[in-house]
């Protein structure tokens, strides 16, 4: 595999950088790796990976460079363990005052008390970002 001078430089710099994500550090030396001649079981064999990972990170480069290694694919990453369903139960509960402590609401759910209160915060943040600011000389309704 060829990797020109700039984008070998580039690689460098992010598999060494102090400030670079792990994850982006690792990509940048599995292709430098593939640059030197190693072939993909010699790569992820010394950098302690598999070899379909060392496959991934290749084609990934191969096909657009040093900046395909920044992104994830969507749909990546730990998927919420809450039905959206229950999402919706929630806001409607909250919004009737049927349930109106975190406990009730979290045992009426089966859910725990962390994710009522997860979802009240994020709620609240909604609404305040959505309210109009409030003047100095204006009074809160």
């Amino acid at each position: 595999m060829t990797v020109n001078p700039d984008q070998r430089r580039v690689l460098e710099e992010w598999a060494t950088g102090h400030t670079v994500d792990v994850r982006i550090a690792h990509r940048c030396r599995i292709v430098l790796a593939l640059a030197v001649g190693c072939t993909p079981s010699e790569a992820a064999r010394q950098l302690r990976t598999t070899r379909s990972t060392v496959r991934l990170w290749r084609d990934r480069f191969l096909a657009g460079g040093p900046d395909r290694l920044l992104y994830d694919k969507p749909g990546r990453g730990r998927k919420p363990a809450v039905d959206p369903v229950v999402w919706q139960t929630i806001h409607r509960m909250a919004e009737s005052g049927h349930a109106s402590s975190t406990r009730q609401l979290a045992d009426s759910l089966g859910i725990s008390m962390a994710t009522v209160t997860r979802w009240r915060r994020r709620m609240q943040t909604q609404e305040t970002s959505q309210s109009p600011p409030v003047l100095a000389d204006q009074q809160p309704v």
